[in-house]
């Protein structure tokens, strides 16, 4: 019997422990979290361009090539300077699909020009880049879509889109630490497939709050709803 009765009372201390988790949560804000990650990143540039085959002699070595593949792209003054002769470029396009092709650049132009984009006028210049092992699935007046490395890979801390907030002050994020949402000021770099590239800020294990519209205010008390990879 009394086993009983303290059995009893011990559901209802759990009872009442509960309730009153559950009216203090009440007044927390549920938020979806992701644990910030590292990966490889290699920059590139991704341009637009069309093919051609012809002979041509390579600006490098001075050597002639024959009935080789090229690609002639334009890059805009701001982003010339990233380029360099033998960067390596990934090549595809809607006329060989499921098909990729390396390419090097081969030359880049001495001069810059104006060309007309819509309405705007900018300033390019010329760079040609000679496919790697072409086959008869290229043809000469296809257009080709490049992305070109212009840097070795490395490995890059990456927040996701939705983490990123930006007022007066810079660019911010909230990062859950023991059920607080703490405002934390970052600086991003560019802008990778699933996110933004880390200058400063947070690290790699980090748990940053992917929903912070629903945060009022920095230090706010919230608790984990839902916990993303």
């Amino acid at each position: 019997m009394k086993f009983s009765r303290f059995l009893l009372v011990l559901l209802i201390f759990a009872a009442a422990v509960t309730a009153a988790v559950n009216i203090f949560r009440d007044n927390d804000v549920g938020v979806t979290v992701s644990r910030v990650k590292t990966q490889e990143y290699a920059p590139y540039l991704i341009l637009s361009g069309s093919i051609s085959e012809t002979d041509y002699v390579e600006a490098s070595t001075g050597a002639v090539k024959t009935d080789a593949m090229l690609v002639a792209v334009l890059v805009s003054e701001s982003k010339i300077s990233s380029v360099k002769e033998g960067q390596r470029a990934e090549i595809t396009g809607d006329g060989f699909e499921n098909k990729s092709y390396t390419a090097y650049v081969s030359s880049i132009g001495k001069t810059a020009k104006k060309v007309t984009v819509g309405s705007s006028k900018i300033v390019v210049v010329d760079v040609v880049l000679e496919i790697e092992n072409p086959d008869d699935a290229l043809k000469s007046g296809f257009t080709a879509k490049v992305k070109l490395f212009t840097d070795d890979a490395r490995n890059v801390t990456v927040l996701p889109y939705s983490a990123v907030m930006q007022d007066e002050v810079g660019e911010y994020v909230y990062l859950y630490s023991n059920g607080k949402a703490v405002r934390t000021n970052v600086k991003t770099g560019g802008e990778l497939a699933n996110g933004y590239e880390v200058l400063s800020g947070v690290d790699a294990g980090d748990f940053v709050i992917t929903s912070p519209l629903e945060i009022g205010s920095s230090s706010a008390s919230v608790f984990v709803e839902k916990q993303e990879d």
